[in-house]
């Protein structure tokens, strides 16, 4: 089985909760790169009818994490160099300009907030320990979504945020020093913010997303996806 039947409640927001288990099953990798998936074996593993995960999955296919595939079926999309780095191509533009976007409205508070935040997970990482930095780093990318004032955009990332939870799901599991490195970015972009320079700072997160990118597709063991139907 590989969504459990527990996971889905049966409330009129059906759509929802199929929608948001099917998203978790794919960042997690219970639904591998190029698999197959089979509609009426999903339902049977969500304990729901067919319609809910249809519509759940023309969101997907709409978000392009689930793709067609030959014969009029569905797959998640198979994980390969080309589909990291054109992901990371076009997050490091709206990212670039999420950035140069806050700079301006980012409050001494947050600036403060972000900088010992940043400062905390230096120290982690000094002991070995992730987690701060996992933190750190959700919320510096967040903060700027939030701060650039712009909702065409931030919609634009909120789409794309899928597709990076799928890859990081992969690159985190061999992550070596690439999230020391990604850090020390990290600290540059913090330092462009604290200068007050838009353009340095949409510079500085344009260039940490194609550098992470490039470590990214390091990490990732690329195979060819079996085609195989869900189990």
């Amino acid at each position: 089985m590989v969504v459990a039947k527990n996971r889905i409640q049966r409330t009129p927001h059906l759509t929802e909760q199929v929608y948001a288990a099917l998203c978790q099953a794919i960042t997690r990798g219970e639904l591998a790169p190029g698999q197959l998936l089979i509609i009426d074996r999903l339902a049977a593993d969500m304990g729901v009818s067919q319609t809910p995960v249809r519509e759940a999955l023309a969101r997907l296919l709409q978000k392009g994490i689930v793709i067609e595939a030959p014969g009029g079926k569905l797959q998640v999309i198979p994980l390969t160099e080309g589909y990291v780095s054109e992901t990371f191509l076009v997050r490091g533009a709206l990212e670039g300009l999420a950035v140069e976007l806050a700079t301006p409205r980012l409050s001494i508070a947050q600036l403060e907030a972000l900088d010992q935040m940043l400062q905390d997970s230096s120290t982690a990482l000094a002991e070995d320990n992730d987690a701060a930095y996992i933190q750190s780093d959700g919320y510096l990318h967040r903060l700027f979504w939030d701060m650039a004032g712009n909702t065409m955009l931030r919609n634009e990332l909120e789409s794309l945020e899928i597709h990076i939870d799928f890859i990081r799901s992969y690159s985190q599991r061999r992550s070596g020093t690439h999230i020391r490195t990604s850090h020390q970015e990290h600290l540059q972009i913090l330092a462009a913010l604290q200068r007050h320079d838009p353009l340095a700072a949409r510079q500085t997160m344009e260039q940490h997303i194609r550098s992470a990118s490039e470590r990214i597709v390091k990490l990732i063991d690329f195979y060819h996806p079996s085609g195989g139907e869900t189990e």
